[in-house]
């Protein structure tokens, strides 16, 4: 295996990680989120949601989209 291919394994498991982190320790992603965006709870999980969705497609051929 490449270097190429272990970065971006390791980028895809960074962000999963991240994401999955969002709803296990969610009083800390609370805090994070500016007072002037509403429902910071669900703000954050779709942020988390997105860290993981996302990521999985830097493993297909469409890598290249999913970089932008």
């Amino acid at each position: 295996m490449d270097l190429i291919k272990i970065s971006i394994y390791l980028y895809v498991l960074f962000f999963i990680t991240a994401g999955v982190n969002h709803f296990l320790n969610p009083m800390y992603y609370d805090s994070l989120v500016p007072k002037f965006i509403p429902f910071p709870r669900q703000v954050h999980q779709l942020t988390g949601v997105i860290e993981i969705i996302l990521p999985l497609f830097l493993l297909t051929k469409f890598r290249s989209e999913a970089a932008l």
